[in-house]
């Protein structure tokens, strides 16, 4: 488990230092119930499949995408990280044109 909110976003911002320009980013907001990882798609996944290098998650978490009603199916990526299942939306009905928030509530270790 992570000692603090620095520690994660910490790494968070080292990761993304690295990435081409089109892979996820990340902020945090800390509230009285808790810290709230926000990952920040800038292109729409082609697969169903949202990878994200954050944080390994334990299974308390709940993700939403801002925007659309019902919440986001996700599994443990490999060696860390997660794995969104992105729904299919049509073009019309996207909460956003160019960019789409996860929105992640839960603990990480």
């Amino acid at each position: 488990m992570f000692s603090s909110v620095v520690e994660v976003y910490s790494q968070l911002k080292n990761h993304c230092l690295q990435c081409p320009i089109y892979s996820p980013r990340y902020t945090m907001k800390k509230f009285a119930s808790g810290t709230v990882l926000y990952a920040i798609a800038l292109q729409w996944p082609e697969s169903e499949v949202l990878s994200l290098d954050c944080p390994t998650p334990q299974s308390n978490l709940n993700v939403t995408l801002l925007g659309y009603p019902r919440p986001i199916q996700w599994r443990r990526g490999g060696a860390s990280g997660m794995d969104l299942t992105v729904p299919l939306i049509p073009f019309h009905q996207m909460p956003g044109q160019w960019g789409w928030v996860f929105k992640i509530q839960g603990h990480f270790n």
